[in-house]
């Protein structure tokens, strides 16, 4: 991992370990995963596979203005339906 790519892990680590989603926030990754998995709900496991894969596009705006926001949603159902394959990969290694 080149610099860039520790720091925004690291980001994402502290901000994932250090909030306690609730509501709209979380409800995001649920909603996004609908995508993949149908009416089966995401894992948290699942959610924390997709919020770890977000790029820093997605990740700064959802941690500035929360991961409900409309714009931020969008955004994350947006990356959700143009990586189906590999967010698919990441959830079920065992299938890939």
């Amino acid at each position: 991992m080149n610099n860039d790519n520790t720091r925004l892990h690291a980001v994402k680590e502290a901000y994932w370990s250090h909030s306690d989603f609730k509501g709209s926030d979380i409800g995001v990754f649920k909603d996004a995963l609908l995508h993949i998995k149908g009416p089966v709900p995401a894992t948290a496991e699942q959610q924390k596979v997709l919020f770890f894969m977000l790029p820093d596009s997605i990740i700064g705006p959802g941690i500035a203005y929360g991961f409900g926001d409309t714009e931020v949603r969008e955004s994350v159902h947006e990356f959700v339906e143009q990586n189906t394959h590999a967010l698919t990969a990441a959830m079920y290694p065992e299938n890939a």
